[in-house]
């Protein structure tokens, strides 16, 4: 391949030979071989001219009759040209040209001769004839084959269209042609020590015109390219046809291509019926030659095949050329443009020797039969390995019912030829049985010992036991049930015969003994694992291709009505991977899916626990399994998340989790599936800690510190009463005077409980005879408009809060002696809250009864107020709405003791206060996947005050009376259970707490009445309440009309 190339938008498509050498020409008389007897078509010269034909071990294929006899292959190459006796004969009439032979000329559509030589040295080592005359020649892989060709190389003036494009599009259309050898791809010559392949190397246009070939079911074969002498790091992985099926949006920053920003999406190209196969090139000591372009991120659907190594002093490939290049109609080439027939060749044969096969069966036999090349399994050099035809044609066509398949330790049986068994049969031994073909068991298998590994298909007639002890592996088809009470690892098995053979009769240091490489193995019926399974996880990387370095274990069940039924012990594993790259380490939130039910399929059951890797996790994190009833997947998540939280409500909520949470690989309950998998989707701490942070409820407190707030304000608005009787102002609330209290409001309410130290409200009168008026006043109506609002703020981690409250109050009172008032109120108030995210709604209904009792210069006042509360709240979690509901009733008991001086014009009180209060909130648990359950609790609140109220009363000139009035008092609270709540997640219990808003308070009041007749009174006042962390201000307003 050293051809071919994308210039800007369009492909230019180039045949470069790398160096030829020519042979002389020879004859002589030489049988092709004895059928049954591969010793002697090893035995010919011709077959030893082409020296990649021993590689293979074609003669094995060759001895069993299987020489691609009644098989077509399309070759898109530059032509084809060729006097080899016979060859001509070869060449399918539906043979097309889609470039024209020089500039200018005219376009001829059956025009198919050679432009170069390049098409015809690849159309040889498909399928050139066996020439008995002369000696000096060679024949094809599939040398009984036919050849479709399509003449689409040239320069880009000779083009016609897209060539490549259009010949992929034509090859659909051709009846009984199902391989196209593409020894083709981006010219990229003169580039030099590039990183990644560029853009212009990718054709969105080419690959369209790959997937709909795919799609009918045809199998394209491309060279994965020749640049890795002079661009050795880009050069790890393949470019052209042979990469497309890998270049899908999340590999675009893989390091491997360069889109140039256009995200292009390929990946359909793996799940279409037809199949890519990519072709690395190894020399005569089946070591990668120098120019080839490695497998790499392509692995799971690269193999290599002899190509040659001129450029390294090694020999090429013999095949055809046209006499103009060479007299005797032979040359040697090297490139990977010559590994690819090879690899087009054998599937020829393999697709006469068993034409029932499809074109997966037949990619799956060529990749599960490879001699195992490099680092053991599926690698980043070879792929598979090399392919073998001696393998991929082997294995029994009839087996007697129970028989005992015996095969060695560290030795590999291969099962390619289609079989149907006569009954049931056993696997013992330590070694590999390789399912290559397709097999249909009409009794029960027993897998006893050693590896059953899957490359093609096992039909189960009843179904298969894999004993404890023993191994299920491969990349194909199981169809049937199975049960599992051993081990299952997805994926190419090692084949340790062949690493020894390699490497001087001894295993290569290192070699992992067990386990499989990255893969993807598949059922077609109902799998159950027992409690004594394995599932081991290979775990290498991220790319999304169905295995190989860099990938992870897949396992997909399908079928209407199937189960797969996990159990056992799940173990991923991370290092010593056979073939992988062995140095990934997974992220926090990586996650990989590794079990899919499709098609009506579904997962059941539970791991009874999952082993951590010892190596390839970040510190402080596990594994985790998601369960979903068609996925499965792991995913990588803190060991604690305790370690995780910062405040001391994430550390609560944190332990609550840690304690609820499942051992890694159990399936959770329903109740906490839902908040786990939430958790697990995270993929940065920031992300779980703030999700942890919303989870905690933490603003629960501040919608109890509300409710208690709104108690206190309607015990508030009657001490307000009951100040207005004793000072002679009682008139002014004998109509509804409304109250509005103004403030900016911070984050908490639970200044509102700090409220219930409230104004005293009875001090003394500077007029005696306004009392004495208020004494004669008999039965009193009263009614009253309140609001409130408060802010606490964030104390350190601990969150603060804001909430409003407002509504009416009416009572009706009497002066049952001159010195003494007594009535009763009954008040509505709606309070709103905010605090940490949650938001809270409650409405309160509450009664009370009063006193107020001035004998002489004391003043005592007193209060008792019960009430019933229905409050909502909501949050959210993750995007999900939470809410919940619950009752509750309060009590407040509040008095206050004074006594008068007269100071001049003013009236000094000194007054002490104290105030209890009670909040009994009912249980209830929120809804929603998140919601928190909150015991039963009762909150209690003591607080006291001490202070001195002024007032006084002056005349203006006009004969105005007024009388203001001052407070200043010291407020401290004795206890306060509002500021932490209970609660349990999971059944899990934990505390979450409020910030404090300080114990101390000052607590201020500036009020004035004024009138000028009894007929109008209007009153106002302002009250504030300041705090280490929070503070509260209220002003009141009211007017009074009589007639």
């Amino acid at each position: 391949m050293r051809g071919s190339s994308r210039i800007a938008a369009r492909r230019r498509l180039l045949m470069s030979a790398v160096a030829t050498l020519a042979l002389t020409e020879g004859h002589g008389a030489f049988a092709q071989g004895v059928p049954g007897n591969p010793a002697s078509f090893a035995a010919t010269q011709q077959y030893q001219n082409q020296w990649g034909l021993d590689l293979i071990h074609a003669a094995d294929a060759f001895a069993r009759g299987y020489s691609g006899n009644g098989v077509t292959v399309a070759v898109a190459d530059t032509g084809f040209t060729s006097v080899v006796p016979g060859f001509g004969a070869k060449i399918d009439p539906r043979s097309m040209n889609f470039v024209l032979p020089s500039a200018g000329a005219p376009y001829v559509s059956n025009q198919i001769d050679d432009i170069g030589s390049h098409g015809t040295h690849v159309a040889g080592i498909i399928a050139a004839p066996y020439d008995p005359a002369n000696s000096g020649s060679m024949y094809g892989v599939a040398y009984d084959s036919k050849l479709v060709v399509l003449r689409m190389l040239g320069t880009p003036t000779e083009e016609v269209g897209h060539p490549s494009a259009t010949a992929l599009d034509y090859f659909p259309s051709l009846s009984n042609v199902t391989i196209y050898n593409a020894s083709y791809g981006p010219n990229l010559d003169t580039m030099t020590n590039l990183k990644t392949w560029p853009s212009i190397a990718i054709d969105e246009y080419e690959a369209a015109a790959v997937g709909r070939a795919l799609a009918a079911g045809k199998i394209i074969v491309a060279a994965t390219g020749n640049d890795r002498d002079s661009n050795p790091i880009a050069g790890r992985n393949p470019s052209g046809i042979a990469l497309m099926p890998f270049i899908q949006p999340n590999h675009a920053n893989a390091g491997v291509y360069d889109d140039d920003g256009n995200r292009y999406n390929f990946s359909e190209l793996l799940t279409q019926s037809g199949r890519v196969v990519a072709v690395t090139s190894v020399d005569i000591n089946k070591h990668i030659a120098s120019y080839a372009n490695m497998c790499g991120v392509t692995a799971s659907w690269c193999v290599a095949a002899p190509g040659g190594d001129q450029p390294a002093g090694g020999p090429g490939i013999l095949s055809t050329v046209p006499t103009s290049v060479n007299a005797s109609g032979y040359a040697q080439k090297s490139g990977t443009s010559m590994a690819t027939p090879t690899v087009s060749g054998a599937l020829a044969v393999l697709q006469g020797a068993f034409p029932g096969y499809s074109a997966g069966d037949l990619v799956n036999l060529l990749f599960a039969t490879t001699e195992d090349l490099g680092a053991p399994g599926l690698d980043a050099v070879y792929g598979y390995g090399m392919i073998r035809l001696d393998r991929a044609t082997d294995g029994p066509t009839s087996l007697a019912a129970g028989s005992t398949v015996n095969v060695a330790s560290q030795t590999s049986t291969y099962w390619s030829q289609p079989l149907t068994t006569a009954g049931g049969f056993s696997k013992t031994g330590d070694g590999t049985l390789v399912i290559a073909g397709t097999t249909h068991a009409t009794g029960d298998v027993n897998v006893a010992a050693g590896t059953l590994a899957v490359g093609g298909t096992l039909a189960l007639g009843t179904s298969m036991t894999v004993q404890q002890g023993a191994t299920l592996a491969g990349f194909g088809t199981v169809s049937g049930n199975v049960r599992i009470a051993g081990t299952l690892a997805a994926g190419a098995v090692p084949n340790y015969a062949d690493l020894a053979a390699n490497n001087g009769g001894s295993l290569p240091a290192g070699t992992p003994l067990n386990g499989s490489s990255p893969g993807l193995l598949t059922f077609n019926g109902n799998v159950v694992q027992t409690a004594t399974s394995t599932t081991r996880l290979d775990i290498d990387g991220t790319y999304n291709v169905p295995g190989g370095p860099g990938t992870w274990d897949r396992i997909v069940v399908f079928g209407s009505g199937y189960s797969f039924t996990v159990g056992g012990t799940l173990v991923p594993v991370m290092r010593a991977i056979a073939g992988g790259n062995n140095d990934y380490t997974a992220s926090l939130g990586s996650r990989f899916a590794y079990l899919k039910a499709e098609d009506g399929a579904r997962i059941t059951g539970s791991y009874s626990g999952l082993l951590q890797p010892t190596a390839g996790l970040p510190n402080g994190t596990r594994f985790d399994v998601l369960y979903s009833p068609t996925l499965l997947s792991l995913v990588v998540t803190p060991q604690s998340f305790r370690s995780l939280a910062g405040t001391p409500n994430q550390q609560a909520l944190a332990s609550a989790l840690d304690a609820a949470r499942p051992a890694a690989g159990v399936r959770p309950s329903d109740r906490a599936k839902g908040v786990f998998d939430a958790l697990y989707g995270q993929t940065t701490t920031t992300g779980y800690t703030g999700m942890i942070d919303q989870m905690t409820g933490q603003g629960q407190p501040a919608m109890v510190g509300a409710v208690m707030g709104a108690y206190t304000a309607f015990g508030t608005a009657i001490s307000e009463r009951q100040m207005m009787w004793q000072s002679g102002g009682a008139a002014v609330q004998s109509s509804f005077a409304p109250s509005l209290a103004l403030s900016y409001a911070g984050r908490d309410s639970n200044v509102e409980t700090r409220f219930a130290g409230s104004p005293l409200a009875a001090y003394a009168s500077a007029d005696p005879a306004e009392a004495s008026a208020a004494a004669a006043a008999g039965w009193t109506v009263w009614g009253q408009g309140f609001g409130r609002s408060a802010r606490v703020g964030d104390s350190g981690s601990l969150p603060g809060g804001k909430s409003r409250s407002g509504g009416g109050i009416a009572g009706a009172d009497r002066q049952v002696a001159p010195d003494t008032l007594v009535g009763g109120a009954f008040g509505v108030t709606r309070t709103t809250s905010d605090s940490a995210g949650t938001t809270g709604t409650s409405d309160t209904y509450a009664g009370a009864v009063y006193a107020s009792y001035m004998p002489g210069r004391l003043v005592f006042d007193g209060r008792l107020a019960a009430g019933v509360t229905s409050q909502s709240t909501s949050r959210s979690v993750a995007g999900m709405g939470t809410n919940g509901s619950t009752d509750g009733v309060g009590f407040l008991a509040a008095g206050e003791a004074g006594y008068r001086l007269p100071a001049g014009q003013f009236t000094l009180m000194p007054y002490v206060g104290l105030t209890a209060q009670t909040f009994r909130r009912d249980g209830f648990t929120e809804t929603g996947t998140f919601g928190l359950t909150f015991p039963r609790q009762t909150f209690d609140k003591l607080t006291s005050t001490a202070g001195v109220a002024a007032s006084t009363v002056f005349t203006a000139l006009d004969g105005a009376r007024f009388r203001p009035e001052v407070r200043l008092a010291w407020g401290h609270d004795w206890r306060d259970d509002a500021l932490t709540t209970q609660a349990s997640l999971l059944d899990s219990p934990f505390v979450v707490t409020a910030a404090d808003p300080g114990r101390d308070a000052l607590v201020t009041r500036f009020a004035v009445t004024g009138w000028r007749t009894e007929a109008l009174r209007i009153y106002a006042a302002y009250d504030g309440e300041f705090r280490r962390n929070a503070e509260a201000h209220q002003l009141t307003g009211g007017l009074r009309v009589s007639w």
